[in-house]
C-alpha cells in the first residue's frame, strides 16, 4: 500500500501519470472509504443546519466528476483509461480530503485557515488537470480548465437539486 501512496502522492505534486497507479478493485473501495471517512469527518466538524446541502454537495460532486472523465474518455476515443484514471483522481482526491480534515480540525476558523483551505481545492483543482492532462493527451492548460468546469459543473448541478440551502441563513 505504500506504494500505492507514493504513486498517488506523485501526482498530486506533478509527477509521473495515472497509468502509474494501481486500479484493482480493492485499491478503489479503499480510496472511496478514505475519502468518505475524511468527508464525514469534515461534515461533523461544520455542523449547522446546512450540513445536508453540505453533504450532498461532498457525495455528488465527486461522482459527477467521474461521470465527465468518463465521458471526456469516450469522446476522446480512450475509454481503456477510465479505470486508471479513476484511481488516479480518487487516490489524489483522498489525501487531499485527508489534507482538507487536517487543516479543519487542527487550526482555528480565521483568515489562515480559510487561506489554506482554498489553496487546497485550488491544488486539487490543479492536480485533476493534471491527471487530465495525462488521461485525455490535452495540454496542462486545457487540463486544467477542464477540471475547473467539471468542479463548476458538478457545484451548479448540486446547486440546482439543493437550491437555497448553501450559503444563506435563515
Amino acid at each position: 500500500m505504500i506504494s500505492a501512496f507514493a504513486a498517488f502522492w506523485n501526482l498530486c505534486i506533478f509527477r509521473g501519470s495515472p497509468a502509474d497507479v494501481p486500479a484493482e478493485n480493492h485499491v478503489i473501495a479503499i480510496l472511496v472509504a478514505i475519502v468518505g471517512a475524511a468527508a464525514s469527518i469534515q461534515l461533523l466538524k461544520l455542523g449547522g443546519e446546512n450540513v445536508w446541502a453540505f453533504a450532498a454537495l461532498a457525495i455528488s460532486s465527486p461522482i459527477l466528476i467521474v461521470v465527465a472523465i468518463y465521458i471526456s474518455l469516450r469522446v476522446r476515443s480512450f475509454p481503456n483509461r477510465f479505470r486508471k484514471s479513476l484511481a488516479a483522481y480518487l487516490g489524489t482526491l483522498a489525501i487531499s480530503e485527508v489534507l482538507i480534515t487536517l487543516v479543519a480540525i487542527l487550526t482555528a476558523e480565521n483568515e489562515v485557515s480559510s487561506f489554506l483551505l482554498m489553496g487546497l481545492s485550488l491544488w486539487r483543482i490543479a492536480v485533476l488537470g493534471f491527471i487530465l492532462k495525462h488521461s485525455l493527451e490535452v495540454s496542462l492548460l486545457a487540463g486544467v480548465l477542464l477540471a475547473f468546469a467539471f468542479k463548476v459543473l458538478a457545484a451548479l448541478v448540486v446547486l440546482s437539486i439543493v437550491p437555497n440551502s448553501i450559503g444563506t441563513t435563515t
